[in-house]
């Protein structure tokens, strides 16, 4: 399958972490692999009444490389409560941010490249390389052990991985939207495998907006062929975000 691509670009200022690894990587060598392909087949089948990812987002929902902030601002979307899991105390919402460990945020990381980045012209070989460092930094940054064992409530996008029937069972949780479909898998520490408790299924049709996961996270790394998930979450819950 192709995979979006973007032209570099050179930050006049700090932006966020997850715009700048969206808009750096040129190329998505972990979400080219045929190890995508049985997903992408599934979600382009028609006959089995799932929404195909292959073409254009829907235009009353998500577009590709969206992250919540972007599209809660753009469609007043808000989370719809569920069940009492969801509503209990002892899970903590937390945001994708708190995945990060101190000293690897965007501003921190982009900050220790700023002055090199300032003494090279845009689009040499020198900035190219530097923003390679910079990328690569950013891939490789740790999880954030504290929040290992953590009982959380997070909203996040899907990338479906595993399906019983016409039910999604097993998924990667990731910050924007069509993250190892159309546009490069955001780093470990900012996907998480989660695994849905028995009979709690998600529809394919609600994998194509935002959902909310609760459960208990696990900072344990698994490579999944699709993407490298620095998270886990077992027996998880979850529900669905709509346009208010």
């Amino acid at each position: 399958m192709p995979i979006t691509t973007t032209m570099k670009p050179r930050p006049s200022r700090r932006i966020p972490l997850l715009k700048i690894l969206v808009a750096l990587c040129a190329t998505a060598t972990a979400c080219g692999s045929a190890d995508i392909q049985p997903t992408a087949d599934l979600l382009a089948d028609t006959s089995r009444s799932v929404p195909s990812t292959s073409g254009p987002a829907p235009s009353d929902g998500p577009q590709y490389g969206d992250s919540m902030e972007d599209w809660i601002d753009g469609s007043g979307a808000e989370a719809v409560e569920p069940g009492p899991s969801a509503d209990s105390t002892e899970f903590a919402e937390i945001q994708w941010e708190e995945l990060t460990p101190p000293g690897f945020s965007g501003d921190e990381v982009y900050d220790r490249y700023a002055d090199r980045l300032a003494a090279v012209d845009d689009y040499s070989e020198e900035a190219d390389a530097i923003y390679a460092e910079m990328q690569a930094e950013f891939e490789d940054a740790p999880v954030n052990a504290e929040l290992d064992g953590k009982k959380i409530r997070l909203a996040g996008f899907v990338t479906p991985f595993n399906f019983d029937d016409e039910l999604i069972t097993e998924f990667l949780l990731v910050p924007y939207f069509g993250a190892c479909i159309h546009v490069p898998p955001p780093p470990s520490n900012q996907t998480i495998l989660v695994t849905l408790d028995e009979g709690q299924g998600m529809p394919f049709n609600d994998a194509w907006g935002a959902v909310w996961v609760t459960g208990t996270l696990s900072a344990t790394s698994t490579d999944t062929g699709l993407a490298t998930a620095g998270y886990s979450i077992s027996g998880a819950q979850s529900g669905v975000y709509d346009e208010s």
